[in-house]
């Protein structure tokens, strides 16, 4: 099931709202080529670097791993030598490795230095995002193919971009697992969220929750109930949209996120019930606790053994034991099971563990290693591969001329300053 979140990693900045990047990248690009390369811009079709730009943001954001081996935010990998636990209230769990992964924030870790001085594609770039821009953007808008050593510098130039500071902010606003490493230094991404979010496509502000009466306004109450159910609200059978479950859970979530108490479903509440869900496949990092036991130690004990499993403990009577998830050994169990109800809920053989890990501690683990010594995890570049081929097909099935609306000439006109028409994906 490891594959479930590393499809959310790799997921977390696929939001198709700024699938753009701002206008200045292109500036960056240019003058990056200019200075590295000695390129003359002018002398190439107007519509090649823009396209370049935008079909190379679009490969990071689609096959999602490529931040996380590049820039200051990293897959730590803590969660495979020290036991975390999620603590709420007066119960706890400790964290199988498998369910969550932990990223941590550390400027230093950036390749950009390393990367800007030895200009170029590593050879997996060059094997994924040269083919996409050539063989798929260009076709698809209609304009002729750059020069492949053309496409690979401007890759690289845009690469360049995401890894400097002019990237920084753009990574944070599409990617809540990069803006938890920033404001806290910590992000813990995990499996337990597994249905596909709700999409509030067809929801609007100014509706009062209590009200059925137009399309628009069930539309967004409806949005708003699958919103709150999403996030372990309780909101009534399924079968009735409006019910008294709802308005108290409504309200409680008003109250949660310190909103004001009031039926109208505002500009702010659809906000904030956006921003909720798509953080919601991130573990609070306040109430993550390192309990600096190896990973496969008991809790009870502290003997690192093979048959050490996670249980989940509830009290019996008053005897005192722990209470929640804890990792146990056999003996230890046992122990506990006199006085409390013990049930094994790791339900995971050993040998299954290897075939989604991706403990890069480990010496069987299958990375790809490129040239600049940045090993990936084939099973994370396999994911990100199969995403961009549902992409490409997904692209290549629609009528040519346009990307999501977009001509090649809209590009070159945008990133040249203008405003084109009223096209509300364009970024400012």
């Amino acid at each position: 099931m490891n594959d479930i979140v590393i499809s959310k990693m790799v997921s977390s900045m696929r939001g198709r709202e700024r699938w753009i990047p701002p206008r200045p990248i292109m500036e960056y690009v240019c003058s990056t080529l200019q200075q590295t390369f000695g390129f003359d811009i002018t002398q190439f079709n107007p519509l090649w670097i823009p396209v370049c730009i935008t079909a190379a943001v679009d490969w990071v954001r689609v096959t999602g791993w490529w931040p996380y081996y590049y820039t200051g935010t990293f897959h730590s990998g803590e969660e495979y030598k020290t036991v975390w636990k999620h603590v709420s209230g007066n119960a706890g769990m400790e964290m199988d490795p498998t369910l969550f992964k932990i990223f941590r924030y550390d400027e230093s870790a950036s390749m950009f230095e390393i990367r800007r001085t030895h200009p170029g594609l590593s050879n997996m770039e060059k094997t994924e995002v040269v083919s996409f821009v050539r063989d798929v953007y260009c076709p698809q808008l209609n304009v002729p193919k750059p020069p492949i050593e053309a496409v690979e510098r401007a890759v690289w130039a845009t690469l360049m971009w995401m890894c400097d500071s002019y990237g920084k902010d753009w990574l944070y606003e599409v990617s809540h697992l990069i803006s938890s490493t920033h404001d806290f230094g910590l992000g813990f991404i995990h499996l337990f969220n597994v249905d596909a979010p709700p999409v509030p496509d067809k929801a609007v502000p100014g509706i009062d929750i209590r009200d059925n009466k137009t399309a628009e306004a069930r539309n967004t109450v409806q949005y708003v109930k699958n919103a709150l159910e999403f996030l372990s609200y309780q909101v009534g059978v399924t079968w009735e949209l409006q019910t008294p479950e709802l308005f108290e859970s409504y309200q409680g979530f008003l109250m949660d996120e310190g909103l004001t108490d009031s039926p109208i479903i505002t500009e702010e509440v659809l906000m904030a019930l956006k921003l909720a869900v798509d953080g919601s496949d991130l573990l609070d990092p306040l109430k993550m606790t390192c309990t600096e036991r190896p990973v496969g130690s008991c809790s009870n004990c502290g003997q690192n053994l093979w048959c050490v499993s996670q249980y989940q403990i509830t009290m019996r009577d008053n005897i005192a034991a722990a209470k929640g998830a804890n990792f146990l050994c056999s003996a230890c169990a046992d122990g506990l099971e006199v006085g409390c109800y013990i049930h094994d809920i790791s339900g995971e053989g050993m040998k299954d563990k290897c075939q989604n890990c991706m403990n890069q501690q480990c010496p069987h683990l299958k990375v790809e290693t490129d040239q600049y010594g940045v090993s990936i995890p084939r099973l994370v570049i396999n994911t990100g591969s199969k995403q961009l081929e549902a992409y490409k097909q997904y692209l290549l099935s629609q009528p040519t001329g346009n990307i999501q609306g977009i001509t090649a000439q809209d590009l070159a006109s945008y990133y040249a300053g203008n405003r084109l028409g009223q096209n509300d994906q364009l970024g400012e």
